[in-house]
C-alpha cells in the first residue's frame, strides 16, 4: 500500500461515518500470534488503525505503545489494527519488532474492523466500551494539526482523555476527533 501526498490532503477532507447505535459485533480478537482476546472482558479495547508505510501513524508509534503501558494495569485492551491490504502476518510482526510496539497486533486486510468502526485514516483511534459500544472514535493526540505540520508544545491528548473519563464512569466529552493521517483505501 502506498500513500501519495493527494492522499494525504483527501484523507483530513472525508467526512466521517456516523457512530453505530447497536453494539458492534466483535467476535474475539485474534492477534497475529495466534491469541484471542475478549473485548466483553475489558473495561475497554482500543483499536489503533495504523499500516506500516504511513509516515504519521509510524511516528504515533512509541506513543501508542506508551498508551498501552499505562493503561494495560487499568484493564483496557489496546491494539494496533494494521490495515495494509496487501500485508501479512511476517511483515506486520517486523514491523511491530522494527518499532518496537509494545502492543497485540491485529491483521484486517479485508477491512472488517475498519468497517465496523468507521476508520477513514491510519492513524485512528477507537474506544469500544465493556458493552462493545463505540464510545470514541478519533485521533489520538492534537500533535497534527494539518498535513506535514506537526505542533509544538503542549497539545490535547484525546485518546487518553477519553480513556480516562470511561474509567472514571463519566460521560466522554468529547466522542469524536479529526484524525489526521493517510487515507485507508479499500482498492
Amino acid at each position: 500500500m502506498t500513500f501519495a501526498p493527494l492522499a494525504f490532503a483527501l484523507a483530513s477532507l472525508q467526512a466521517e461515518p456516523p457512530f453505530p447505535k447497536a453494539p458492534l459485533e466483535l467476535p474475539r480478537l485474534t492477534d497475529v500470534e495466534g491469541r484471542q482476546y475478549d473485548v466483553a472482558a475489558q473495561k475497554a479495547a482500543v483499536l489503533i488503525f495504523v499500516s506500516t508505510d504511513c509516515p504519521i501513524a509510524n511516528r504515533y508509534l512509541p506513543e501508542i505503545s506508551n498508551i498501552y503501558t499505562v493503561y494495560k494495569s487499568k484493564k483496557v485492551a489496546l491494539f494496533t489494527v494494521y490495515v495494509d491490504a496487501d500485508a501479512n502476518v511476517e511483515q506486520i510482526r517486523k514491523h511491530q519488532k522494527e518499532y518496537r510496539v509494545a502492543c497485540p497486533a491485529i491483521l484486517d486486510s479485508k477491512h472488517d474492523l475498519v468497517h465496523k468502526i468507521g476508520a477513514t485514516v491510519t492513524p485512528q483511534a477507537a474506544v469500544i466500551d465493556s458493552q462493545r459500544r463505540l464510545v470514541y472514535r478519533g485521533r489520538i493526540d492534537d500533535g497534527w494539526s494539518r498535513h506535514g505540520s506537526q505542533n509544538d508544545g503542549e497539545y490535547r491528548r484525546d485518546l487518553r482523555a477519553a480513556l480516562d473519563e470511561l474509567l472514571a464512569g463519566k460521560p466522554i466529552t468529547i466522542r469524536s476527533t479529526p484524525a489526521i493521517g493517510c487515507f485507508i483505501s479499500d482498492k
